[in-house]
Protein backbone atom coordinates (compact mmCIF):
# COMPACT_ATOMS: atom_id res chain seq x y z
CA UNK A 1 0.00 0.00 0.00
CA UNK A 2 1.41 3.24 -1.12
CA UNK A 3 -0.33 6.56 0.88
CA UNK A 4 -3.52 4.77 1.51
CA UNK A 5 -4.06 3.02 -1.94
CA UNK A 6 -3.27 -0.59 -2.71
CA UNK A 7 -0.70 -1.33 -5.06
CA UNK A 8 -2.54 -1.99 -8.51
CA UNK A 9 0.03 -2.64 -10.52
CA UNK A 10 -0.38 -5.02 -13.01
CA UNK A 11 1.02 -8.50 -12.61
CA UNK A 12 3.60 -9.88 -15.31
CA UNK A 13 3.71 -13.67 -15.78
CA UNK A 14 6.34 -15.67 -17.10
CA UNK A 15 6.70 -19.37 -17.54
CA UNK A 16 10.17 -19.52 -17.73
CA UNK A 17 11.34 -18.61 -14.71
CA UNK A 18 14.26 -16.11 -13.45
CA UNK A 19 15.96 -16.61 -16.61
CA UNK A 20 13.63 -14.18 -18.73
CA UNK A 21 14.68 -11.36 -16.29
CA UNK A 22 17.96 -11.57 -18.47
CA UNK A 23 16.28 -11.36 -21.59
CA UNK A 24 15.95 -14.62 -22.93
CA UNK A 25 15.02 -18.29 -22.39
CA UNK A 26 18.36 -19.07 -20.78
CA UNK A 27 17.60 -22.96 -21.65
CA UNK A 28 20.20 -23.93 -24.09
CA UNK A 29 24.17 -22.97 -24.46
CA UNK A 30 24.24 -20.30 -26.60
CA UNK A 31 21.03 -19.03 -26.10
CA UNK A 32 20.21 -15.37 -27.55
CA UNK A 33 18.22 -13.07 -25.67
CA UNK A 34 14.28 -12.82 -26.95
CA UNK A 35 12.79 -9.30 -27.59
CA UNK A 36 9.60 -11.04 -25.74
CA UNK A 37 10.36 -13.21 -22.19
CA UNK A 38 8.07 -16.09 -21.85
CA UNK A 39 5.81 -17.97 -23.76
CA UNK A 40 5.47 -16.18 -27.10
CA UNK A 41 9.07 -15.64 -27.48
CA UNK A 42 9.69 -19.25 -26.64
CA UNK A 43 7.34 -20.07 -29.65
CA UNK A 44 8.05 -17.60 -32.12
CA UNK A 45 11.78 -19.08 -31.87
CA UNK A 46 10.31 -22.56 -32.11
CA UNK A 47 7.50 -22.33 -34.29
CA UNK A 48 7.88 -25.86 -35.47
CA UNK A 49 8.47 -27.41 -31.83
CA UNK A 50 5.43 -25.83 -30.50
CA UNK A 51 3.27 -27.02 -33.39
CA UNK A 52 4.39 -30.55 -33.07
CA UNK A 53 4.04 -30.96 -29.68
CA UNK A 54 0.51 -29.41 -29.72
CA UNK A 55 -0.16 -32.05 -32.49
CA UNK A 56 1.25 -34.99 -30.56
CA UNK A 57 -0.81 -33.46 -27.48
CA UNK A 58 -4.20 -33.22 -29.44
CA UNK A 59 -3.17 -36.90 -30.94
CA UNK A 60 -2.73 -38.34 -27.16
CA UNK A 61 -5.70 -36.43 -25.75
CA UNK A 62 -7.98 -37.78 -29.14
CA UNK A 63 -7.13 -41.09 -28.64
CA UNK A 64 -7.77 -41.09 -24.70
CA UNK A 65 -11.36 -39.48 -25.37
CA UNK A 66 -12.37 -41.81 -28.19
CA UNK A 67 -11.56 -44.68 -26.13
CA UNK A 68 -12.93 -43.45 -23.01
CA UNK A 69 -16.34 -42.06 -23.96
CA UNK A 70 -17.10 -44.10 -27.07
CA UNK A 71 -16.92 -47.64 -26.38
CA UNK A 72 -19.03 -49.12 -29.18
CA UNK A 73 -17.51 -47.60 -32.20
CA UNK A 74 -14.87 -49.88 -33.98
CA UNK A 75 -11.20 -49.32 -34.02
CA UNK A 76 -11.35 -48.14 -37.34
CA UNK A 77 -13.91 -45.10 -36.54
CA UNK A 78 -11.89 -44.30 -33.07
CA UNK A 79 -8.81 -43.61 -35.22
CA UNK A 80 -10.53 -41.75 -38.09
CA UNK A 81 -12.00 -39.70 -35.57
CA UNK A 82 -8.78 -38.80 -33.73
CA UNK A 83 -7.30 -37.77 -36.74
CA UNK A 84 -9.77 -35.60 -37.59
CA UNK A 85 -9.78 -33.88 -34.16
CA UNK A 86 -6.10 -33.51 -34.29
CA UNK A 87 -5.94 -32.03 -37.54
CA UNK A 88 -8.22 -29.69 -36.52
CA UNK A 89 -6.48 -28.38 -33.60
CA UNK A 90 -3.50 -28.57 -36.07
CA UNK A 91 -4.92 -26.35 -38.10
CA UNK A 92 -6.17 -23.98 -35.45
CA UNK A 93 -2.32 -24.06 -34.10
CA UNK A 94 -0.86 -23.18 -37.18
CA UNK A 95 -3.49 -19.97 -37.43
CA UNK A 96 -2.67 -18.79 -33.76
CA UNK A 97 0.88 -19.43 -35.35
CA UNK A 98 0.38 -17.02 -37.63
CA UNK A 99 -1.33 -14.15 -36.01
CA UNK A 100 1.39 -14.06 -33.05
CA UNK A 101 4.12 -14.19 -36.07
CA UNK A 102 2.16 -10.78 -37.09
Amino acid sequence: RRNGRPNLTPLRLSLCGPACAAGGMGDLPGDAPSAEPGVIGWVKKNRLKAIGGVWAGGIAAALTYNFAMKPALPISLKLIHTRVYAQGLTLGVLFAAACIEG
